[in-house]
């Protein structure tokens, strides 16, 4: 697995993305210990995890072995993302 070098959560991840389709994210803050009591209940507590955990990529070997560098910032990732979103003509 390769990354760009940023590490980000997920609110954050929300945040950019917003921003970059032009609406910006409305996050009301929920407590994490509320969401797996209902991940629990609902029996969707793997899905739950995978939200609130980290999830972090070391790319240093395949950056010294190979000189590798990510093709696009996190940033960048995400606007063309939305570029694509939009032109497909897709609703949100």
């Amino acid at each position: 697995m390769v990354c760009d070098g940023e590490d980000v959560s997920t609110p954050d991840l929300l945040r950019q993305l917003g921003d970059a389709m032009g609406c910006p994210a409305h996050l009301l803050p929920f407590p994490p210990s509320w969401l797996r009591i209902l991940g629990k209940l609902s029996g969707k507590s793997d899905q739950v995890e995978r939200l609130l955990g980290s999830l972090q990529v070391d790319s240093g070997k395949i950056r010294r072995d190979l000189n590798w560098v990510p093709p696009y910032t996190l940033q960048q990732g995400l606007q063309a993302t939305a570029e694509s979103h939009r032109r497909s003509g897709k609703k949100s």
